[in-house]
């Protein structure tokens, strides 16, 4: 107990304050007893309260309805985060130019202890654009070893596709197209905005007393979870509101509207009347069944599992401690399945497809990914093995890749196996080069001797006979592999080949 007037501690057998001399009054002393209590009292009425409070906020936040629009919502997190990893700044700052141009090359290389007897195939190109004259050029040319296989050029200009194959034309040829543009239009469209849209008009659709409740033991990795089961029916009804809800909100966005319209090659009036076309042949619909959308979780909205399921097909999606795993189910067997563990820097995975098991690892790099996959495929086994690269900066962007195959296939090593490459290069601002148009020739109006001359070119053509042969063989259904003609026509094919020379 304190004094009264000055606070010094007192006491039980002072009279009065060894400090100030004050008398000690019994009755201050339940006063300070009976504000002690009020306090006290006051600290439970609030403790209760709080507990109340707590109660009715897990309740609220943890009701069936909220479980499953946070399962929706993180489904179109997720969807954003790889949109987001797709751009990039020089896609923005392709959205701004109307010139753009990419150089690129993809390269075959077989290890010649294989003994296939093939060289190097090595296919490069070069395609250019001006959107704002709608002009657009490409240059094609694949290569075996040294040895020139075809050389293909096309224009896309004056509403016309003009096109020359180098050793089997004799000019360009060209037939009426309306232009595309590669790269205009892609960027421009808001993927968010859409992402968000088609996630607002599902969530606003879910009833709360539609939604089934039951208690359901999962596995989660080598542990069983008790969950909870909610059990959404998606019905053909539901999907028709929906997208007559995303129509109708695209329809109302102008910027929206006006890209889509744009990626879509037609006017802005054109891409409405065929949104409003689509709504009114959107009519009420009875509410049969689609599928069953199901969400497990535990705790205070802990979810660990999704799925989508009708009577024979499931796809469940599992993410619990770093772990990520997809199963596809069909009439109650397991058709795929793959399993994904954040392991440090890098993520592991492991899986089976049909029977074949695969395993290995990813990483993430700050500009590219290396990965690295072992598949088994009976006895053999076989290793692909990914490193990508990029590189960017205000004028350019560069992007490689690298895939090699390696392992064992049908009891033969692969040694150094397979190995693809790729390497392109985007530039900006570079005028594209048309060439002289004015003797081309309109392909419908090609005379029966052109038409044989081309044949014939195609015929003595070293590459392209075999292709032409494959596809007249196809289409007279007569494809016969095993028939000892297309041996000698191989053979014969390869001799032609090791003989051409062209002179581009």
């Amino acid at each position: 107990m304190k004094c009264s007037e000055c606070g010094y501690d007192l006491k039980e057998e002072d009279k009065k304050c060894p400090r100030c001399g004050t008398e000690v009054n019994s009755s201050g002393n339940r006063k300070t007893v009976k504000k002690n209590h009020n306090i006290m009292i006051l600290a439970i009425v609030l403790s209760a309260v709080s507990i109340v409070l707590v109660a009715i906020g897990f309740q609220k936040f943890s009701s069936p309805k909220t479980v499953m629009l946070q399962s929706v919502s993180n489904f179109a997190s997720n969807m954003k985060e790889v949109v987001e990893k797709l751009e990039s700044n020089f896609a923005t700052q392709m959205e701004k130019q109307d010139k753009v141009k990419v150089d690129g090359t993809v390269e075959l290389e077989v290890d010649p202890n294989l003994g296939i007897g093939m060289d190097n195939l090595t296919m490069n190109f070069v395609y250019a654009e001006d959107s704002s004259k709608q002009n657009s050029t490409i240059d094609l040319s694949m290569l075996m070893g040294e040895n020139g296989l075809f050389d293909l050029d096309m224009i896309m200009a004056d509403s016309k596709l003009y096109f020359d194959l180098k050793e089997i034309t004799e000019t360009y040829y060209y037939t009426d197209f309306d232009y595309v543009s590669l790269f205009e239009d892609v960027a421009t469209v808001d993927y968010s905005k859409l992402i968000d849209i088609v996630k607002d008009n599902f969530t606003e659709r879910i009833e709360q007393d539609k939604i089934e409740k039951s208690k359901e033991k999962i596995k989660l990795g080598d542990k069983e979870k008790n969950t909870t089961k909610l059990s959404y029916r998606i019905t053909n009804k539901m999907i028709n509101d929906v997208l007559s809800g995303i129509l109708e909100d695209v329809k109302n966005d102008k910027d929206l509207l006006e890209n889509l319209a744009k990626m879509s090659g037609v006017t802005t009036e054109e891409f409405t009347a065929s949104i409003d076309e689509a709504l009114n042949g959107m009519k009420d619909i009875e509410g049969e069944t689609y599928f069953y959308y199901n969400v497990y979780y535990y705790g205070f909205n802990n979810i660990v599992m999704e799925e989508v399921a009708d009577d024979t097909v499931s796809i469940q999606y599992y993410h619990y401690d770093k772990t990520e795993e997809i199963i596809v189910m069909s009439e109650g067997q397991e058709m795929f399945y793959i399993q994904m563990v954040e392991n440090g820097d890098k993520t592991d995975i492991d899986g089976n497809l049909a029977g074949y098991t695969f395993s290995g690892s990813y990483q993430e790099q700050e500009n590219g990914l290396a990965m690295d996959l072992t598949v088994n495929v009976g006895t053999d086994q076989l290793t692909l093995s990914l490193i990508s690269s990029r590189e960017e900066s205000a004028e350019e962007f560069h992007s490689t890749a690298e895939i090699k195959i390696t392992g064992n296939l049908q009891g033969v090593d692969l040694g150094e196996g397979m190995t693809v490459r790729c390497d392109l290069v985007y530039t900006l601002g570079e005028d594209v080069q048309v060439p002289d148009l004015s003797g081309a020739k309109d392909v419908n109006l090609m005379t029966e001797e052109e038409m044989n001359m081309i044949i014939t070119n195609i015929q003595n053509h070293p590459f392209l006979s075999m292709v032409y042969e494959s596809l007249m063989n196809s289409a007279s259904g007569t494809d016969n592999y095993d028939d000892p003609i297309y041996d000698d026509y191989t053979n014969e094919s390869l001799d032609l080949l090791q003989e051409y020379e062209y002179t581009y």
